[in-house]
This record gives structure tokens, C-alpha cells and sequence, in this order.
């Protein structure tokens, strides 16, 4: 078994962890916009059902 480190090993795996980690930043930044939209949807809907529970809007059926 041989102990020998090669630089170009190191180097490559050097390179394969920064693309790596460059990929998990692009995929982090886009769960972080997928998270904001959702809570933004979210605070709307919960607005939506406060006004309702509050009766401050008029809840509209089949006959009207």
C-alpha cells in the first residue's frame, strides 16, 4: 500500500469540493427565495382567514 500523497490528487480533490460547494450555495439561495414566496403566500392567507374569523368580509356563496 503506498503512502505517497500526489499534489495533483489533492489539487483535483480540492477542485471537486469547491464545485461541490459552489452547487449547495446555488440550491441553499434557491430554497431561501422558494421559503420567502411561501411565507409571504402564507402571512396573505392567514390575513385572508383573520378577516373571515373576524367577519370583515363578506363570505360570498353559489347565490350571490
Amino acid at each position: 500500500m503506498s503512502k505517497i500523497i500526489r499534489l495533483e490528487d489533492i489539487l483535483a480533490s480540492k477542485e471537486y469540493k469547491e464545485k461541490e460547494l459552489e452547487y449547495y450555495r446555488q440550491k441553499l439561495e434557491e430554497i431561501e427565495q422558494k421559503m420567502y414566496w411561501l411565507n409571504r403566500d402564507l402571512e396573505v392567507t392567514n390575513i385572508i382567514i383573520d378577516m373571515i374569523e373576524k367577519e370583515e368580509v363578506s363570505v360570498l356563496g353559489k347565490n350571490h
